[in-house]
C-alpha cells in the first residue's frame, strides 16, 4: 500500500465523464509493483454526505509488469451532486490486496452537459 494520500482530481459538471484514470501501483519506495494474475477494482465512496457512495467500478490492468490499472469512468460517476473519493484495489484472490492513493473529486451543477 502507497498510503492514504488524497490527490484532488478537481471540479466537474455533473453528467461530465474524463478521461480515463491512470494508476500506477508502487511500493513505499515508489518502485511499481508487478501486478501478474491480480485484479483490480475502482471503489468510490460519497465525503461526508448523506448521497450514497457509488459502490465498485470494473478496473483493468493493462500493463501488469509495470503496476499500471485503468478506470474507464462512467457517466453514473458523474451524475450525482457532491464531494466523492475512489480508490484503486488490487489483489491476487489469495493473499494479497493492495490499495492505492485516493482520489477524490467533486461534482456540481455547473451547467447542463450537452448529449455530445
Amino acid at each position: 500500500m502507497t498510503g492514504q494520500t488524497i490527490v484532488n482530481l478537481g471540479v466537474f459538471a455533473k453528467g461530465e465523464i474524463p478521461e480515463t484514470l491512470q494508476i500506477t501501483i508502487q511500493d513505499v519506495d515508489g518502485v511499481a509493483i508487478d501486478l501478474s494474475g491480480m485484479t483490480a477494482d475502482f471503489v468510490i465512496e460519497a465525503v461526508r454526505q448523506t448521497v450514497a457512495g457509488l459502490g465498485t467500478g470494473a478496473a483493468t490492468i493493462p500493463t501488469p509488469t509495470s503496476g499500471l490499472t485503468q478506470y474507464v469512468w462512467v457517466a453514473a460517476d458523474f451524475g450525482t451532486i457532491g464531494t466523492f473519493r475512489g480508490q484503486m484495489w488490487v489483489g491476487d484472490a489469495v493473499a494479497i490486496r493492495l490499495g492505492s492513493s485516493i482520489y477524490q473529486y467533486e461534482v456540481e451543477e455547473i451547467t447542463t452537459a450537452p448529449s455530445v
